[in-house]
């Protein structure tokens, strides 16, 4: 399904001031990506993409004292997050959708953590970043996929009803866009992690206050009445549940 980026807009806006409460896997993965890069890597200009609260944003600030980075969000309560709490003398914060406002410039290094998941044309974006960097640069991004909540999906598919409100990305579609002659693959990880949750009610709360609602249920209204004949009263308010996030890291060279 086609994502409406208002409405995502909307959703990080007012998950803004509790976003980083509810996204330790975001930050996990984004940790080991920024861990994963090379010992020497020596940027000059980066660009973070999605760069949400700016909690990754500064530690790459820190971690490159010397570089230029330009840091962008969709979401101008995001963007107001960490112009607040992750000020940086070399970190230019600015709202936008990179789909339609591609901040061009050359840059070192390209970073998106958990974001390329709300991108509606993931190859568009992909030919700006092979554009943007130089050579000898890194593109290094984290991708939420298709299999994410499979198990939900299945049980709520069989009463009709969905879970998700567009189509996550499938591996093989991240594979394709990497068929090319552009870039080395230095880093890759493809990884699937349960996470356990108090309750259904539980699991679209933090969704929500997380600001990824719209990626995890139906657009529409929550039918709590189906939801209760699916799972039933006292799985809903009592029992335990996981859920499986599926997700791939790259961290690719941009050949000469």
């Amino acid at each position: 399904m086609h994502l409406d980026k208002t409405k995502v807009k909307n959703n990080f806006n007012r998950a803004a001031a509790t976003y980083d409460s509810y996204t330790s896997l975001q930050q996990e993965i984004g940790r080991n990506l920024l861990g994963n890069l090379p010992a020497d890597l020596k940027p000059r200009r980066i660009l973070d993409i999605g760069c949400g609260t700016g909690w990754l944003t500064a530690k790459l600030a820190d971690t490159y004292p010397d570089a230029e980075i330009t840091a962008m969000d969709l979401a101008d309560a995001m963007i107001r997050q960490a112009r607040q709490q992750h000020k940086r003398a070399n970190i230019t914060y600015i709202t936008g959708d990179v789909e339609l406002n591609w901040p061009y410039s050359r840059y070192d290094l390209i970073l998106s953590n958990a974001t390329m998941q709300w991108i509606n044309d993931l190859k568009k974006l992909y030919d700006n970043i092979i554009q943007s960097i130089t050579p000898g640069g890194l593109f290094a991004f984290s991708v939420f996929l298709n299999n994410t909540f499979s198990r939900l999906k299945k049980l709520f598919q069989q009463y009709g009803q969905l879970i998700i409100s567009h189509q996550l990305p499938a591996g093989e579609d991240i594979k394709l866009l990497l068929k090319t002659n552009d870039f080395q693959i230095l880093y890759s990880n493809d990884k699937i992690r349960d996470i356990s949750y108090k309750g259904l009610i539980d699991f679209m709360k933090k969704q929500r206050l997380s600001g990824t609602l719209n990626a995890a249920v139906t657009g529409n209204k929550a039918d709590f009445s189906m939801i209760k004949k699916i799972l039933g009263d006292n799985y809903i308010k009592n029992k335990p549940f996981s859920v499986a996030y599926h997700y791939n890291e790259y961290i690719l060279r941009k050949l000469p």
